[in-house]
């Protein structure tokens, strides 16, 4: 969501190398990294926690939740610009009625039932994981990668009750992601104020609303499937970055791309078969 930001570094370098420079990573990214970042960490002392018999008191998941919302705002407040702001502001504008939808729908999907919503409630309500010796948990898959999990106990525990909403809402958040990882993996280079707000329109809306390749009943759901394509597709392209370019802040890509694939790892019993075919690819 950074394509504003190239202006400068493409004028002063583009007649050497001929494309634009990125100054560092975007918005998006950067909040995808982070997020990534607190709940893999997360995750680890949880199941250190609930190794040693230690059960997560509710202010722990408050903390937790205060922390990813902190995360997501510090990553698009660094180096704002106006072209970054109608970028963003683009991205909202189209995505507004998927938020609103997002928000207003009722879950129907039997594995919200059957699996993830039942483990977000167990790891709140008893502050660890399920293991043999605590209470069963009313889930057919307790086992599965706790990363989105962790995050709805989170947001839960801040609302102060189960909220079923608020995996859609999360889910088109980060498909608002997708198109500034679109404008980087496109090269598009330096463009007007109005343009980017087009732009941000555009891609806001192919990437929600419109987007006729989602399984939309995945979407407005709390299954992580919607957050692992947008990881996936964030990884792939900070790969591509990080083999085909070379620049000075190679290390805060790769820092990125590393918090992303753990990520990946975490959400999905899949994730790792992904996270390989990346590497090997």
């Amino acid at each position: 969501m950074q394509a504003s930001l190239w202006m400068d570094d493409s004028v002063a370098h583009g007649r050497v190398n001929c494309m634009p420079v990125r100054p560092g990573l975007s918005g998006g990214i950067r909040a995808l990294a982070l997020v990534a970042t607190i709940s893999t960490a997360a995750t680890l002392v949880m199941a250190a926690t609930t190794a040693a018999h230690m059960a997560w008191p509710n202010i722990a998941f408050q903390l937790l939740g205060v922390g990813f919302i902190v995360a997501v705002i510090v990553a698009h407040a660094r180096r704002v610009s106006l072209g970054q702001l109608m970028f963003m502001a683009g991205v909202l504008a189209a995505s507004l009625p998927s938020l609103v939808i997002a928000a207003q729908h009722w879950l129907d999907h039997w594995d919200d039932f059957m699996t993830w919503l039942p483990n977000a409630v167990y790891i709140w309500k008893k502050g660890g994981f399920p293991t043999p010796a605590a209470l069963p948990v009313a889930s057919d898959l307790p086992g599965y990668p706790p990363g989105s999990s962790i995050v709805l106990a989170a947001l839960w525990s801040l609302a102060g009750r189960v909220v079923d909403n608020v995996g859609p809402v999360l889910n088109v958040l980060c498909l608002m992601i997708m198109p500034g990882v679109t404008m980087r993996a496109l090269d598009i280079g330096p463009q007007s104020l109005v343009r980017l707000f087009g732009l941000g329109a555009v891609l806001g809306l192919a990437w929600t609303i419109l987007n006729v390749g989602l399984d939309w009943h995945w979407g407005l759901s709390s299954l992580p499937e919607v957050a692992t394509l947008v990881a996936f597709a964030a990884a792939f392209v900070l790969s591509a970055e990080c083999l085909l370019r070379t620049s000075s802040d190679a290390r805060p890509r790769l820092v990125a791309l590393a918090a992303v694939l753990a990520l990946v790892t975490n959400l999905k019993q899949t994730g790792i078969a992904l996270v390989g075919i990346l590497i090997l690819s």
